[in-house]
């Protein structure tokens, strides 16, 4: 009970929820009837907006199987609002959960005449979506009348905007309860808030001494990504990464290996591609002199060679299918067979294998065995193209500036914001590959203290920004040039959603000639949270921000 009361506030909701409930029952098996029940309504809260409705229904009859009365005296106040007060910093970062405990803490203290949770969303009525005391209509009609600067902020997600708006009783203790309420709230939002942008802030990798130098991950789908590397990084599992050429997957595998235990020991990425059985197997698991005609002394071969460090197989799609049996034998044993050797031996090695092949499709194929699929596919990274986390790129911009800045000899090397623009609307085949390259040539081209402009890109890239729609254009400031903007319906969603964004923010913020707060209120948000947008989509205005 002890691990899981500390591990709660890390885990995914689901699982949380399952703690929750663990605890409730073994709380009420105690005899602790009323501490159990508070863990198991908070279990079932969870689950109601988060688990499977099978979770939800089991933990509402061990709650209905509680007695009424507890034989044991109400939980002491203290020990209680600690433990509501966990659960609301706990719950921060899921605001409709957050919402459903605030209110609960606001019965459970009985501090308010009546309260309700609400959701709002532009161009959408208000939504009640729990209350205590007030009816329905009271919850909705008394949640609009209030003012926004009395509502206490949960947080946003996918749009709707979360709340809780609350009357308090007359009593000077009850006001003192709710304002202790909204408090605790407003801290735990900030809490989840800088928790997010710390873990952003980590996310940069500022691990050069590992070789991590092109570490820039921003995007929240590589940040998960990133997140699972470094949980399996102690753990000796095979990881199976895969993407496109370009997107980084060998940095990931070097970050997986700088975060293990094997961190002072060698790390060797050994490319499959192109080579000939002989050749893969000679170089794989070494040879003994005159085992062939060209074996003119012993070779320990690369898996030796890096024993009790990681070794990186790149393209293991590209293997060929006869060395694969002995791969296996490997991974399974841990035993090596040079080529020549009447004996095998043992070497301690772990292994992540990389692809930018449909491998699931050469498995089906028979190119990849089957067997040694499932061996290596055990945990499977998938590290997205760039023009799935373009928000990444100005980050990688400078990155890339700084450092070709000092291999070329420049100084104080800048880019322009339109150039910076040109770079987000290009595809990037080659991913970051082709990115670095991209800026290496501009720095080449510029002198010291010269700024990137438009005019020193290659024609390939100006030539995405001539193809954009003239009516999806996005200014300096992220303006449309139109009422309107078009989509491309053949890009992921969150690339789309992303393009919509930077115009709608960028044409309410030319209408209000720069007036952060005109704009924010046009497009439905609080200036904070246009902050936060503009500084996650790189928006700039060209007016006078006042």
């Amino acid at each position: 009970m002890g691990e899981a009361a500390s591990l709660v506030g890390s885990l995914p909701p689901t699982v949380a929820a399952e703690a929750e409930r663990v605890r409730g029952g073994l709380l009420a098996k105690l005899g602790r009837t009323d501490e159990g029940r508070r863990h198991l309504e908070r279990a079932v809260r969870i689950l109601s907006i988060v688990g499977s409705a099978h979770s939800e229904q089991h933990a509402r009859k061990q709650l209905a199987s509680l007695p009424r009365t507890s034989l044991n005296p109400k939980v002491p106040l203290d020990r209680g609002g600690i433990l509501d007060a966990a659960a609301i910093l706990d719950l921060a970062s899921q605001p409709e959960l957050l919402g459903r405990e605030a209110l609960a803490v606001i019965a459970e203290l009985d501090c308010a005449a009546g309260a309700a949770l609400v959701a709002t969303s532009n161009g959408r009525p208000l939504t009640v979506l729990a209350r205590h005391q007030w009816t329905a209509i009271e919850a909705r009609d008394i949640s609009r009348a209030i003012e926004p600067v009395q509502r206490m902020a949960v947080g946003e997600t996918r749009g709707r905007r979360f709340y809780v708006a609350a009357v308090a009783k007359t009593d000077l203790p009850s006001r003192d309860a709710l304002a202790a309420v909204r408090r605790l709230v407003t801290a735990a939002v900030e809490i989840a808030t800088h928790r997010r942008q710390d873990q952003r802030q980590r996310a940069l990798l500022p691990l050069e001494p590992a070789g991590l130098s092109d570490g820039v991950f921003l995007s929240d789908e590589m940040l998960k990504v990133v997140a699972v590397a470094r949980r399996v990084a102690a753990s000796e599992l095979p990881v199976l990464i895969t993407g496109e050429t370009g997107t980084g997957k060998e940095v990931l595998a070097r970050l997986i290996h700088a975060a293990s235990d094997r961190c002072k020991q060698s790390f060797v990425a050994f490319n499959c591609t192109g080579l000939t059985r002989d050749t893969a197997e000679s170089q794989l698991f070494g040879h003994r002199r005159g085992a062939f005609t060209d074996a003119r002394e012993d070779a320990s071969g690369v898996i030796r060679g890096v024993s009790g460090g990681t070794l990186m197989l790149d393209e293991i799609g590209e293997l060929d299918l006869a060395i694969q049996p002995k791969l296996l034998r490997f991974l399974e044993s841990g035993e090596v067979q040079p080529v020549g050797e009447p004996r095998p031996e043992t070497a301690n090695v772990r292994v992540i294998a990389a692809t930018n092949a449909a491998i699931d499709s050469h498995v089906r194929s028979g190119r990849f065995r089957e067997d040694l699929f499932y061996r290596l596919n055990v945990i499977r990274l998938r590290v997205p193209p760039l023009r799935e986390r373009r928000e990444e790129i100005p980050s990688l911009v400078q990155h890339f500036i700084r450092r070709y800045e000092r291999e070329l000899r420049r100084d104080s090397i800048d880019i322009s914001p339109a150039a910076i623009r040109c770079l987000l609307v290009y595809d990037w085949p080659g991913n970051i590959r082709q990115l670095a390259n991209e800026v290496r040539r501009a720095v080449a081209m510029a002198e010291s203290h010269e700024t990137i402009t438009p005019d020193d890109l290659s024609a390939e890239v100006l030539a995405a920004r001539e193809h954009q729609p003239s009516n999806g254009n996005v200014s300096a400031s992220g303006s449309s040039n139109a009422g309107g903007v078009t989509i491309r319906i053949d890009q992921p969603l969150a690339a789309a959603i992303e393009q919509v964004e930077r115009a709608m923010i960028g044409h309410a913020l030319h209408q209000a000639d720069g007036r952060v707060n005109t704009a924010a209120e046009t497009l439905g948000l609080s200036r904070k949270g246009l902050f936060l947008k503009r500084r996650r989509l790189d928006i700039r205005a060209e007016a006078r921000t006042r």
